[in-house]
């Protein structure tokens, strides 16, 4: 997302979500292309002309991934600064980022370690951080969006941060912070977090959802955008051309007594319908078993608020990590 601020060209990149795997419904002989598709947008996105590249908050996938992908992210920001000195490059820590245990150390920490000592770049955790007359606020396992933002001056142009904009049954310590952005209309307001593009108004604060730097889900294309995630019927797929589909990922409706043909596409789902075209409950997805995706999918359904899935995902993968030790 490209925006002018104070007179200065902002680049705001969206959760770019490192190390992610997509094996849920892939087929086997396109396993790692859209791996290599997150990639080519993260650094291309580093490569643009700006006065000031802000990454949204969640640069990693999860709070472990692989040494590779923090090495690769590492070396990345350090080529593209070294090329553009007058860039200022900002990485917000996200909730995906981070751990709620005070002594685990994260695929974030060690990242932070490794481009420390780069001048034009500036890993915002743990307090907020002002450049160039702009606020950025990182999200932080113990402190609160309020109290984060509370020492902010009124003076700055904007704010940036990877805040809840739906607060369940105002569990979560990462909303928004709407009494201290209320206060102060004149401050634009740019976060994170939130997948899918858009302005919303939360709580009477316009709030610019910057979107993740690809869709990672159905639902979360933006609406301008020529759409990654499709959902089709049967009859749908047939009438189209099968090429339309092979970088898109497809969610195939199908009614009782229909099967999913061969497709040539990035991912292949299937979702049950009624003959009403109503979905029934159940999913189901090929090639793979995908025990992270069913735990989303379980926590999502049971209504469990976004920081607190993360957190429990996270302490999930790290007892795996240390059971393999």
């Amino acid at each position: 997302m490209r925006l002018e601020i104070n007179g200065l060209q902002v680049e705001a990149l969206g959760d770019p979500h490192l190390g992610k795997k997509f094996v849920n419904g892939v087929p086997l002989h396109r396993r790692g292309e859209r791996e290599a598709m997150v990639w080519r947008d993260f650094r291309a996105s580093l490569a643009k002309d700006c006065d000031l590249h802000v990454t949204m908050g969640d640069i990693f996938d999860k709070a472990v991934v692989p040494f590779s992908v923090i090495l690769d992210a590492a070396m990345a920001y350090r080529t593209a600064a070294t090329i553009s000195p007058h860039t200022r490059y900002v990485i917000l820590m996200g909730n995906h980022d981070g751990s709620r245990d005070a002594d685990f150390r994260s695929a974030f920490d060690v990242f932070a370690a490794l481009v420390q000592d780069i001048a034009n770049l500036h890993v915002v955790r743990q307090s907020a951080t002002i450049i160039a007359g702009l606020a950025f606020c990182p999200w932080d396992p113990f402190v609160t969006a309020e109290a984060m933002i509370a020492d902010v001056p009124d003076d700055v142009a904007a704010v940036f941060g990877h805040w809840d904009i739906i607060d369940v049954a105002r569990q979560s310590h990462n909303f928004l912070p709407v009494e201290w952005l209320s206060k102060r209309p004149n401050v634009r307001v740019f976060t994170g977090h939130d997948h899918k593009a858009r302005v919303e108004r939360v709580n009477g604060v316009t709030v610019n959802i910057v979107g993740s730097m690809q869709p990672f889900a159905h639902g979360e294309d933006a609406d301008d955008q020529e759409p990654l995630y499709l959902t089709v019927t049967l009859a749908e797929l047939e009438r189209d051309e099968p090429e339309r589909f092979i970088n898109t990922c497809v969610r195939l409706d199908l009614k009782p007594g229909e099967a999913p043909p061969d497709l040539d596409c990035l991912q292949l789902t299937t979702r049950r319908i009624t003959e009403e075209g109503e979905p029934e409950e159940l999913t189901v997805a090929f090639d793979s078993f995908d025990m992270e995706g069913l735990f989303k999918g379980a926590l999502g359904e049971a209504g469990v608020p976004d920081d607190i899935g993360a957190l429990v995902l996270t302490r999930y993968l790290e007892t795996r990590l240390k059971d393999a030790e």
